[in-house]
């Protein structure tokens, strides 16, 4: 990873997979059917299927060799959790043992922030009232960090958002750990059959487009400029230019991409 600043990042793609080692299929992760069982250009998807006996974590370091983590950013996800599942899955903590970061899905998800001066309070993360990520079905969740306000998009149609109270200067400290499917203290894991999923600046998502199951176009769009924090071994899909734009209004029909420096599951 190359950075000018503090602001200015370079484009560098990370695997998050790789770098927890899911392509040694640790125990308690297998392999399994992804989103697109068959599809008419393409091979057919697949994914990781994560039990509850398990807790896969990594030092924040290795995702972020630079030793700063972004202000502004994006998680995108493919994900099916079990229905009825209440889990974290994703969480990052500093060297103290704060949870600084976290992803929970849900009937309601949570979006769990915690800056070095502990804003928000707890009481005022943000969340998702009803909207269902555990319903037993696919769903293609994309969340995106910018300034004071957190969006998220499901399926690339239902968009919310939410403000996010935090310091005019933060800071997430790098000098910890990132778990993967739960959090420390508790029992219950997160289960999935989980495809993507990748944090980046907000901007990313303007190289993306999707539909499910459909071929992709002949060409891609290039990668943009950002942090790439990658967890897939499969085409990348994502939502419209603007679809994580709170300017903006989501109008587009969804349509299949495979970008260029993605193949095969490798980074080219």
């Amino acid at each position: 990873m190359c950075s000018d600043s503090v602001q200015t990042w370079a484009f560098y793609p990370v695997d998050v997979l790789k770098v927890l080692a899911f392509q040694n299929y640790p125990e308690g992760v297998t392999k399994t059917s992804g989103f697109c069982a068959n599809r008419r250009a393409s091979p057919p998807d697949s994914a990781y299927r994560v039990s509850n006996q398990i807790q896969l974590s990594a030092p924040t370091s290795q995702l972020f060799p630079g030793g700063v983590f972004p202000e502004d950013f994006s998680i995108l996800t493919t994900l099916r959790p079990r229905s009825g599942l209440q889990a974290f899955l994703l969480s990052v903590y500093n060297a103290q043992g704060v949870q600084q970061l976290g992803v929970e899905v849900g009937r309601s998800p949570v979006f769990l922030y915690e800056d070095q001066s502990g804003r928000p309070a707890p009481a005022d993360y943000p969340l998702f009232q009803g909207l269902n990520l555990v319903d037993g079905k696919w769903h293609r969740v994309a969340i995106s960090v910018e300034k004071k306000t957190v969006t998220i998009i499901v399926d690339c149609k239902t968009k919310l958002t939410k403000p996010l109270l935090r310091s005019d200067q933060v800071s997430i400290s790098a000098n910890g750990i990132v778990v993967f499917g739960t959090r420390i203290l508790d029992d219950e894991v997160f289960q999935v059959n989980h495809r993507i999923s990748f944090f980046s600046p907000s901007g990313l998502p303007q190289f993306l487009k999707y539909s499910p199951c459909s071929p992709p176009p002949p060409a891609a769009p290039s990668p943009p400029r950002g942090l790439v924090l990658l967890l897939s071994h499969e085409a990348v899909h994502s939502c419209p230019a603007d679809a994580l734009n709170p300017a903006h209004t989501y109008r587009h029909t969804c349509v299949c991409s495979r970008p260029s420096w993605v193949e095969n599951g490798h980074l080219s």
